[in-house]
């Protein structure tokens, strides 16, 4: 790969991985009327790349409203991290509120992001002791109308050893 193809590099280190790189125990998806939409890694809902006004994330999930996924955290798991908002393939459309479960339980959700919001930065979400995340994507106004909302660089950080 040619150095100038590059947009970017992440060292995370053995502590860090993204949530991309595990396998979901569960996806539930609920249509607004009768499209489906998959959960994508590393690439937005219609499979480009994650990109939030302007900035270009090489790793992170895509997923459309409503969906959800639900991930098994390892014992060593503390925390989670993760910048979400909607696609800028959305130019400007789309409305979806973003909220995570811990066990079954609501922890985090966002107000209404739009597709003309910033992206919203995550505080880090101690996960330390739980079972499951759950990440959810709920409609907005609008239906579901180019409701692509990206989790850019969700990762789970591990305990020291």
């Amino acid at each position: 790969m040619p150095l100038a193809a590059v947009v970017s590099c992440h060292v995370y280190g053995n502590r860090v991985v993204s949530l991309a790189d595990r396998e979901p125990v569960e996806i539930a998806f609920t249509p607004y009327l009768a499209a489906r939409w998959p959960l994508v890694k590393n690439a937005n809902v219609l499979h480009g790349p994650l990109s939030l006004r302007g900035t270009e994330y090489g790793a992170g999930l895509g997923m459309h409203s409503r969906m959800s996924a639900t991930y098994a955290l390892m014992p060593h798991d503390s925390e989670f991290r993760a910048t979400v908002g909607i696609d800028d393939t959305a130019n400007g459309a789309g409305s979806v509120r973003f909220a995570i479960e811990l066990d079954g339980k609501p922890v985090w959700t966002s107000a209404e992001i739009t597709g003309r919001s910033v992206p919203l930065v995550i505080p880090p979400l101690a996960v330390r002791g739980a079972k499951r995340l759950t990440l959810l994507v709920d409609f907005g106004q609008h239906a579901d109308v180019a409701d692509y909302a990206n989790w850019c660089e969700a990762v789970l950080i591990a305990d020291p050893k």
